[in-house]
């Protein structure tokens, strides 16, 4: 799943159960191999859209808010909110689209207008009123 660790020790811990067993070791980064940006990619490669070095990401969730008041809106559950569940797809997404440069600084930002007021709820789970 995705992120492959909360931290970096958790991380790092993964990876070495990957070396010492010798399995493959992939995080479930499944924007990758959707259409648009296999597409993207195929132009980035083909030098399509020159030097790229920078890029800006962001994500609008049309589904509202799964399960409002269960673990997934509760960060000591679900690990630390929108930035953890969408953000790491969209970071991934740059990076990989980009050719996987090193980054040299990263930023993050995620709102919430919504959730406190329980507007914007989605229709995944069922929400627990007293959560």
């Amino acid at each position: 799943e995705k992120p492959m660790g909360l931290n970096v020790d958790a991380a790092r811990q993964i990876v070495r159960a990957s070396r010492e067993s010798d399995r493959t070791l992939m995080v479930a980064h499944q924007m990758r191999w959707e259409s648009v940006p296999m597409q993207i990619k195929q132009q980035v490669e083909a030098g399509e859209l020159g030097d790229i070095y920078t890029a800006k990401a962001g994500w609008f969730r049309r589904k509202g808010i799964p399960g409002w008041g269960t673990w997934f809106t509760q960060k000591e559950q679900s690990g630390g909110g929108p930035l953890i569940d969408i953000g790491v797809h969209l970071l991934d997404l740059a990076l990989h689209l980009m050719g996987s440069p090193k980054p040299i600084a990263v930023s993050g930002a995620t709102y919430a207008k919504f959730g406190p007021e329980r507007k914007g709820i989605g229709t995944w789970g069922t929400p627990d009123w007293d959560g």
